[in-house]
Order: structure tokens, then C-alpha cells, then sequence
């Protein structure tokens, strides 16, 4: 399996259970947000700057818990139109 590899089962409710590093790293930048803000990874920057109507700030190379490499990751800044 692939890094970006998933495994879907079902839970208790029949509701899937998500594995592989992009809920990894998503569970880790929830826990670097700041309150009430979001942050993103280059992964999902690079798929969404285009399409959003959002500003996002460049925080730079993160080491977070359990991942190997250092990620890059972007804050929403919350309140501010215009992708940058």
C-alpha cells in the first residue's frame, strides 16, 4: 500500500472507519490550530488554492507527532477573501 493508501470499514453505526496518513496528518494539524482556526497541508493547499475564495498563510515546515517527515502546512486566515 501507497502512503496515501485507505482502508474503509464499517463501524458499530455502519459508518466508515478512514485509515492512511491523510487522516493522520489532519488529526495532527487539528491539534497545532490555533482555537477556532484551521490549517491545511500542502497536500490539500495544492488542491483547493485555486478554487477557494480563501486566504492562507504559509506556517512552514511543521514536525508533528508520528509522521516521519516534516509537513508543510497553511492557516486559513479566517475572515480575509482573496487566495494568496
Amino acid at each position: 500500500m501507497g502512503a496515501e493508501s485507505s482502508d474503509t470499514r464499517t463501524g458499530n453505526l455502519g459508518q466508515p472507519f478512514i485509515y492512511g496518513d491523510g487522516v493522520n496528518i489532519a488529526a495532527r494539524l487539528e491539534g497545532i490550530s490555533e482555537p477556532r482556526g484551521i490549517c491545511i497541508s500542502d497536500d490539500a493547499y495544492r488542491q483547493v488554492r485555486d478554487k477557494l475564495d480563501i486566504a492562507f498563510e504559509d506556517a512552514g515546515e511543521q514536525q508533528l507527532k508520528n509522521i516521519a517527515r516534516p509537513v508543510r502546512v497553511y492557516r486559513v486566515k479566517l475572515g480575509e477573501g482573496g487566495a494568496t
